[in-house]
This record gives structure tokens, C-alpha cells and sequence, in this order.
């Protein structure tokens, strides 16, 4: 059964480590390179779906909010500190940043996939 799982990923130790890390650099500045109206192209293929239930189901399986404080934080805006101010183009620009992570999370995703095939 070990053998069949080296055979299926060839990728192991170091390698693998480097390769994994390599991907969410490249994933991370392909990203961070979109402008706010490319962002603001994609925003429709991000709504809330219905099987989300508004985010519980995130909750529910995962548990979130018992490890989530525990993730640095590396985007534009910091969770933590938010600006009280609710100024349009504040909340426009925080609703992209937080589109730009879940794009970045997104091809992070594809990569691991393409780098286990």
C-alpha cells in the first residue's frame, strides 16, 4: 500500500515541503497582481451559495471559530482593527480584499491538486 501512495505522489519529504510552498507564493502574487475592477469582475462567481446556510455549515463542520484567531492574518486589512468608519469605499475595498483571499485560497487549491497529480 506504501508503494502505490509513492507511486500516486511522487512528491515526498523535502521536495514536496518546497513544491507545496512554491505554490502559494506563486498563487499569492498571482493574485495580489488583480486590480480592484478585475476583483470586482469576479465578485459574482463568490456570492454566499445556498448550501453555505449563510456560513454556518463553515461552523458546523469545521469549527472555525475555535482556531480561526490563531491564523496570522496577511491581507490588506487586519480583522482585528478594523476601521470603525463605514465609509462606501472602505467597505468596497474590504469586500475585495476579503474576495482576494478567497481567490488566492482558491488557486491554492488548484495547485494542490495539480501538484498530487
Amino acid at each position: 500500500m506504501l508503494r502505490f501512495i509513492r507511486e500516486l505522489f511522487p512528491l515526498h519529504g523535502f521536495s514536496a515541503g518546497v513544491t507545496v510552498i512554491l505554490s502559494q507564493i506563486i498563487a499569492s502574487y498571482l493574485v495580489n497582481t488583480l486590480s480592484y475592477n478585475s476583483l470586482n469582475k469576479l465578485y459574482p462567481y463568490f456570492r454566499t451559495r445556498k448550501w453555505e446556510k449563510d456560513g454556518r455549515i463553515y461552523q458546523d463542520i469545521f469549527r472555525i471559530k475555535l482556531w480561526k484567531e490563531y491564523i496570522p492574518s496577511v491581507g490588506a486589512f487586519d480583522k482585528k482593527h478594523l476601521s470603525s468608519s463605514l465609509k462606501s469605499d472602505y467597505l468596497t475595498a474590504y469586500l475585495l480584499e476579503n474576495l482576494r483571499a478567497e481567490l488566492c485560497h482558491e488557486c491554492s487549491l488548484a495547485f494542490g491538486v495539480i501538484i498530487c497529480i
